[in-house]
């Protein structure tokens, strides 16, 4: 709940607050973020909303960095055809610098009217609790020995498991708009990673970090991928995800298949990005500077392998 933040890839850090950063080394690289809102200041540690990086003593700062802010985006915008599109998204939203922005640059929270704030709050309301109003509702039947009850929950629930997903437009619509303000979404990376990598020139995976209850940023970078890069983003997860009724209904914004080497692979072969939350499961119970990285070699020895790079993402 409340708004949150995110990164992709070779990064410096953003919307967070100058004390939980201000020891963090510079990471060149690319960085989506959800910038933090009124309502969720204690999480996001009420900061400043600023880009902090102190390098290591023998490591200068990178030269160029740049912001993309996607909350900007208009529905003129997302209706022009997609190579017109990724032209403008530079002339209307890129912000550049030379040097780390300075703290306060992105302190400022987008415009956002009480219709799309209870838009998006419902939409989430029903991701995330449609699933646990079944589980309480079976137990329910269960205790009572309502069995007719029971029955029509277990016909609803394989109904909404597994009838097909509609193909749609949502990740150019003015909803999902709606909920870039309401997380006033943005990313943040240095030098020249747009060259080659945001073109869909060649094929690149981008692993994210944490993983959180529910990565809300790292479906948003799936999202803005698609709808503002060349190319094509094919998101990984886990394979119980595509068939939980209620939180299936995040892919309707872009594709998604279930994560696996073979997957990857096969996507990657096929020139199409790949992002997948690299540390899983166990990222949900690390701390706010922690990622279960440690023992998780699989990803970069698959990258290896396959010979794609990977972009690393990390999520404030």
């Amino acid at each position: 709940s409340g708004r949150c933040s995110l990164s992709l890839a070779t990064l410096s850090l953003c919307a967070a607050p100058d004390d939980d950063v201000a020891d963090l080394p510079a990471v060149s690289g690319l960085f989506s973020d959800f910038g933090p809102g009124a309502d969720d200041e204690a999480d996001a540690g009420g900061g400043d909303g600023g880009i902090a990086a102190e390098a290591e003593e023998d490591e200068p700062l990178p030269p160029q960095w740049h912001c993309l802010e996607f909350w900007r985006a208009t529905p003129e915008l997302l209706a022009l055809p997609k190579e017109e599109r990724m032209h403008r998204v530079t002339e209307q939203l890129l912000i550049s610098s030379d040097g780390p922005f300075a703290p306060g640059s992105f302190s400022e929270k987008a415009p956002l009217t009480f219709c799309e704030s209870v838009a998006v709050q419902c939409f989430f309301i029903v991701l995330m609790g449609g699933p646990v109003s079944l589980i309480i509702l079976m137990m329910y039947a269960l205790v009572t020995c309502n069995w007719g009850l029971l029955l029509a929950l277990l016909v609803t629930t394989l109904v909404l498991a597994l009838h097909p997903m509609p193909k749609t437009k949502l990740e150019t619509s003015t909803f999902t708009l709606a909920i870039y303000k309401y997380f006033t979404y943005r990313w943040v990376w240095t030098d020249d990673l747009a060259e080659g990598r945001m073109n869909g020139a060649e094929a690149w995976c981008a692993a994210a970090v944490p993983h959180g209850v529910l990565p809300v940023a790292n479906w948003l970078a799936g999202i803005t991928s698609n709808a503002f890069l060349g190319g094509k983003m094919v998101c990984g997860v886990a394979s119980v995800v595509l068939y939980t009724p209620f939180l299936r209904y995040l892919f309707l914004f872009g594709d998604a298949t279930s994560v696996s080497a073979s997957v990857i692979k096969h996507e990657t072969a096929q020139g199409n990005c790949f992002g997948i939350v690299a540390d899983g499961i166990a990222g949900i119970f690390t701390g706010r500077s922690e990622v279960a990285l440690k023992s998780r070699k699989g990803l970069a020895k698959l990258a290896l392998q396959a010979g794609f790079p990977l972009i690393p993402i990390f999520c404030i």
